[in-house]
């Protein structure tokens, strides 16, 4: 198990928050408030340190967020010919792979994933801002839900019930009067689905909102009521100096997303950008307020859909793939564990594999946000390497070819053995310990470390007689990673003489 910085949050609920909720529209945010409580952050002794605390639960939810989505999208089946159930509709393959300007359900889910991914950037600088380093640790214990959590962290195949959970969670403040017959009975169905009430995570955006302003008094484009805030602020004094903050803020064009305009990666530097770019983020998604083509109005238009056209008597959109797979080697007394724990041999060198890449992928960025911006060099690698890596080979090649992958290989040696779906599917497990080091020696020597192992994994592979196309992804990995080795040992050997 692995546990992450939301364990630290706290909801409050005290008189004066409770005395604010009415059945207004204006102030749709306080009900919000009154019925879930406000977040706060245990042991805080600072503004500074409140916020702190505050943007690592905010990176880690939106990281929680992500990898659920991304795990929804890969069960998705794409090839009409593996379509699973007696009659899929007609128009099944434009539903799930889209057509003409239209997206279908696979590219819409991934490209809010993105999105997520791009508040977590977005969260890094906001970070950055008031002193805190680069966050990207993430709670990783499957059924578990804490203060933040929508819901319970759950990889689990695309169903109805999965995106009335992604639904709800999406959703903004609502009136009575808004909330209508078929929002209830989505919300209903997201809490029979999980078990609990599935909330958003909104007011914690709210908080921080209102924490960056300088005062009470409502500033810039959230006009947040004060009654039932905690009366504290960050001064003037809590955010870096401008000019410190040169060359390690992330934007859009560094991290490959220019071609995505709703990906935002925004930089900040000062008050009014980090309290714009905190409203952005609430209204993309999670948030109190939307906007149009938020992640809610997305997920809702895919919930339409796939309750008029994915009856599962006649069609199931997706592979018949595990819930919350796993690569332990010791067998569960938890049967659910049990079933989804992978035991077949080819499928868990590339769970593994896949578990790797998705942790030097975390690591690059990692890595690359620590370091501030300077011109590529031929000879040792710099932030743009690494930037460059984290998207260009783990996200489009490592983590996304080896997770596609997965929801088509067998979790046990035999097919149904002990019970379960027969697929497996992107574990997204990570170690215990922090994902980087303190010292920048450390940090490139741990990349050469992960290279080495990636190595040593894709060999086992290759003698398992792994399909094709897996084979194919190693080509493009160790190539890859022939290439960067070089860079980072010279960086390393840089960053060792400077000691």
């Amino acid at each position: 198990m692995r546990y992450g910085k939301l364990r630290d949050i706290r909801w409050i609920k005290t008189p004066e928050i409770l005395a604010a909720a009415t059945d207004s529209p204006a102030d749709l945010l306080n009900g919000e408030a009154a019925r879930w409580g406000v977040p706060v952050a245990a042991h805080a002794m600072s503004a500074r340190a409140e916020a702190v605390l505050l943007l690592q639960a905010a990176a880690e939810v939106e990281h929680i967020l992500a990898v659920q989505y991304l795990y929804a999208a890969y069960s998705l089946e794409t090839d009409k010919t593996k379509f699973r159930g007696p009659k899929p509709p007609a128009n099944a393959e434009d539903l799930v792979n889209g057509a003409g300007a239209s997206d279908g359900w696979r590219e819409t889910i991934l490209e809010i994933a993105r999105e997520e991914m791009g508040h977590l950037v977005t969260v890094q600088n906001l970070l950055r801002l008031v002193g805190g380093k680069p966050h990207l640790d993430r709670e990783h214990c499957p059924g578990a839900q804490h203060a933040f959590d929508p819901f319970p962290l759950k990889l689990e195949p695309i169903t109805r019930a999965a995106l009335a959970k992604y639904v709800t969670a999406e959703m903004p403040a609502l009136s009575d009067a808004d909330l209508t017959k078929e929002l209830r009975e989505i919300r209903e169905e997201a809490n029979a689905a999980a078990g609990v009430s599935v909330s958003h995570v909104g007011l914690l955006y709210a908080r921080l909102y209102f924490l960056f302003q300088e005062t009470d008094k409502p500033q810039g484009p959230w006009r947040i009521d004060p009654t039932p805030w905690p009366k504290i602020h960050l001064s003037s004094g809590d955010f870096v100096p401008a000019a410190e903050l040169k060359g390690y803020l992330a934007d859009a064009g560094e991290w490959r997303a220019t071609g995505f305009p709703q990906v935002m990666a925004t930089p900040v530097s000062e008050r009014p950008g980090a309290l714009e770019a905190i409203y952005d983020i609430a209204r993309q998604g999670e948030g109190p307020a939307a906007m149009k083509d938020s992640h809610y109005e997305r997920f809702l238009g895919a919930y339409r859909e796939f309750r008029r056209y994915a009856d599962p008597s006649k069609w199931v959109p997706a592979r018949d793939v595990a819930t919350n797979p796993n690569t332990s080697t010791v067998a569960f007394s938890d049967s659910s564990l049990e079933q989804s724990r992978i035991r077949d041999k080819t499928t868990l060198l590339v769970a593994r594999l896949c578990n790797l890449r998705y942790r030097m992928l975390l690591t690059y960025i990692g890595h690359a946000l620590a370091l501030r911006a300077e011109p590529q060099n031929p000879t040792f690698a710099t932030r743009a390497d690494l930037a460059e890596w984290a998207v260009r080979t783990e996200m489009k090649v490592g983590v996304s070819g080896l997770a596609n992958q997965l929801t088509q290989l067998p979790v046990a040696r035999s097919p149904g053995s002990g019970g379960g779906a027969p697929n497996a599917g992107p574990p997204f497990e990570l170690p215990d310990g922090p994902l980087l080091p303190g010292k920048e020696k450390k940090r490139w020597g741990r990349h050469l470390k992960l290279i080495a192992e990636s190595k040593r994994l894709m060999a086992q592979i290759r003698k398992a007689e792994a399909p094709k196309d897996i084979l194919d992804i190693l080509v493009d990995l160790e190539t890859a990673d022939n290439a960067a080795a070089p860079k980072i040992k010279a960086a390393l050997d840089k960053a060792a003489s400077s000691v």
